[in-house]
């Protein structure tokens, strides 16, 4: 046997042998892709921030998916790693892999309305989210009393404030849970809004 068909003898080994591995991988994808069907409800809470490894542990754990390394493979090669949206879901165990995916995409986070009264603490604030499911008080005191944050939303002003009084009084509508970093940006940003708003309005006749 000269090289030559030695080596087309190896190479048709190495392509059906990539053949069998590769059918034998689209079989036991698609049996992990199954439904569990326990036939019991799971309730599971996606922390913000969760990785895909630590969604599939969870998952798994859960037993709502067959295989946490299933949906991590499957969550990579549609490329939405970084799209799972956090929240309390609700699975049955009859869902497919696809099928807890897409959920995952589209999100189950309920909103929450929370009214701030005029005058209030960033304490009494930050106490009122956490009793709101919103985020937790000590997140949102840190968030809220970042330098950086306060020096981006008042750049211009010639000191910088420090965070109480600044928290604008109203009624506001938050997803739960939310970041705390967003929450205290978007109170800061309403405040600074505000303020520029009375100060661009022109003053009355005689004054």
């Amino acid at each position: 046997m000269n090289f030559t068909k030695i080596f087309r003898f190896t190479a048709a080994l190495l392509i059906f042998g990539s053949i069998g591995v590769f059918i034998g991988f689209l079989d036991w994808f698609g049996e992990m892709a199954r439904p569990v069907a326990s036939g019991t409800n799971s309730e599971i809470f996606i922390e913000p921030g969760s990785n895909t490894r630590q969604i599939g542990a969870q998952l798994r754990t859960r037993n709502v998916i067959r295989s946490a390394l299933a949906f991590r493979i499957y969550i990579r090669f549609i490329a939405v790693d970084q799209r799972l949206k956090p929240g309390a879901y609700t699975f049955s165990g009859g869902e497919t892999l696809y099928e807890v995916i897409f959920k995952l995409l589209k999100g189950n986070m309920p909103t929450v309305q929370v009214t701030v009264p005029e005058g209030i603490t960033v304490a009494r604030a930050a106490a009122i989210l956490q009793d709101n499911g919103i985020c937790s008080a000590p997140d949102f005191i840190e968030a809220v009393s970042n330098p950086q944050l306060l020096g981006k939303i008042f750049a211009d002003w010639q000191l910088i404030p420090a965070p109480e009084g600044l928290i604008f009084p109203d009624t506001y509508s938050f997803n739960r849970p939310s970041s705390a970093e967003k929450v205290a940006e978007r109170m800061l940003r309403l405040t600074r809004h505000q303020i520029d708003r009375i100060f661009s309005e022109p003053l009355p006749a005689g004054l």
